[in-house]
């Protein structure tokens, strides 16, 4: 395991933190573990992941320094209530964006990816611990550092970084504290107040899209996480697929 990032470790909230220089992925690391935090939060990270995953089976491209690949595994009291966790980190890493790089357009793309100037620079995934009920698993993969024009083409042609929209690097260090601080507020602040916060920064709203096989216009995400899709004088609802916004998204 690797030293650094000694302001993680000084977060009250933070039970462990574990820095590897590769792993396959820290998702896939963490579904291991058979030994959990009791009350805060395990942080994992790894300057390298060999296999990435994303949604849906996809691979997530993390073979390359520079990014912030983690994994928190966190205490949970429903795991039902996924949603909550998954809006929590979206908006803490919304957040922390825009903070450090407030002229670029950034936006919540449901139900897992963050857009920078409609462009793919965070995905996330959450999932159940195979050891534990009472326990989430919150990855997310956060391109900073690292370069576009050493992705491969097919991902460089849809992903940007936030060195590639600023031509400045970031302390990571400081961005992993700060999306993890925000988390932990977000996790604690009125589900009512973050939930409206969240549709304010969702990607495509009042648009139409296309979500599978169906197209309609984009109303908004509900409470629990279902994306709600208007068509033909009808609402339907989405817990999950891949949403595509058909023209143009003006910036937020």
């Amino acid at each position: 395991m690797l030293q650094g990032f000694s302001s993680i470790t000084e977060l009250p909230y933070v039970e462990k933190f574990d820095h590897f220089e590769v792993v396959e992925s820290t998702n896939t690391y963490a579904k291991s573990l058979k030994a959990f935090p009791q009350q805060g939060m395990y942080i994992i990270l790894s300057d390298i992941q060999t296999a990435g995953r994303g949604q849906r089976g996809n691979s997530f491209f993390s073979h390359i320094p520079g990014g912030l690949w983690v994994s928190i595994v966190c205490p949970v009291d429903d795991i039902s209530c996924h949603f909550r966790y998954n809006r929590a980190i979206s908006m803490a890493i919304y957040d922390i964006l825009h903070e450090k790089a407030p002229d670029t357009c950034c936006a919540i793309k449901w139900p897992n990816d963050i857009l920078c100037n409609q462009k793919k620079i965070c995905g996330i995934l959450l999932e159940t611990s195979r050891h534990s009920k009472n326990h989430l698993i919150i990855g997310f993969g956060l391109n900073l550092n690292n370069r576009t024009c050493l992705f491969p083409p097919d991902i460089a042609a849809v992903a940007t970084t936030l060195s590639d929209e600023t031509g400045d690097n970031v302390s990571l260090e400081e961005i992993l504290a700060g999306v993890v601080e925000n988390f932990y507020r977000n996790i604690h602040l009125d589900s009512s107040l973050l939930h409206q916060l969240y549709c304010k920064r969702l990607y495509g709203v009042g648009m139409m899209i296309a979500l599978g096989e169906q197209q309609g216009i984009f109303e908004g995400v509900l409470d629990d996480g279902r994306l709600c899709l208007k068509k033909d004088g009808m609402t339907l609802y989405f817990s999950s697929g891949p949403m595509r916004v058909i023209g143009d998204q003006p910036c937020l």
